[in-house]
């Protein structure tokens, strides 16, 4: 494998670091979230301005560091596609830019960004892997993802209709939401550990037998 080759598993670790920031600061954002929330249930009637303050700015990075980790880890998905196109596979559903751009596409984004990690996933690990079984840690990443989503959307939909604001039943889909949320994004750490390594070792195994 040439230095092109050797260069785009390189700069699939680099971005990995990025995703992997992120990451870390969505998680830490939604703790803090999660915190707000408990501290909302349990001082009804009783929260300073201060404190009203200090939440207000959470629920705004809250949001924030979901779209900026999404970026980041978009960037990765993007390379970890490309390079393995570069190898030579390519489905007739999947670019790079759309592996990243089904994510945004109305009830395609149910299945085929799931679709399009499952077919990087197998083709990041080559010759050994076997195409069209899902492995665990992937139906796990994607059905807390799902998961997630849907609960946070019911809590906002629930929140909508009660003139008061949020509901108890509201909040507890919100925070459940969340949870489900860092279980994906843990998920999500290991898959691209995995596949940023697996990239790595076909890069090596291609140089052994250039």
């Amino acid at each position: 494998m040439d230095d092109l080759h050797f260069a785009a598993a390189q700069k699939l670790e680099q971005r990995r670091l990025y995703a992997v920031g992120g990451i870390i600061l969505y998680v830490l954002a939604s703790l803090a979230e999660l915190s707000v929330q408990a501290y909302a249930l349990s001082n009804q009637g009783s929260v300073s301005p201060e404190a009203i303050q200090i939440a207000d700015a959470i629920d705004l990075s809250f949001p924030l560091s979901f779209y900026l980790s999404a970026v980041v880890v978009g960037m990765w998905i993007y390379q970890a596609h490309t390079n393995v196109r570069m190898a030579g596979y390519t489905w007739p559903d999947t670019t790079p830019g759309m592996a990243v751009g089904w994510f945004f596409i109305p009830f395609a984004n149910l299945a085929m960004p799931f679709m399009a990690m499952r077919d990087l996933w197998h083709a990041s690990h080559g010759a050994g892997s076997s195409p069209g079984t899902t492995p665990p840690l992937l139906a796990a990443w994607w059905g807390c993802f799902l998961s997630g989503a849907i609960l946070m959307t019911l809590s906002n939909v629930a929140a909508s209709a009660n003139p008061d604001g949020f509901s108890k039943t509201a909040l507890f889909m919100l925070d459940a939401g969340i949870v489900l949320r860092l279980a994906s994004a843990w998920c999500l750490f290991d898959i691209m550990r995995i596949v940023t390594r697996a990239q790595s070792r076909l890069v090596s195994v291609a140089e052994t037998f250039a």
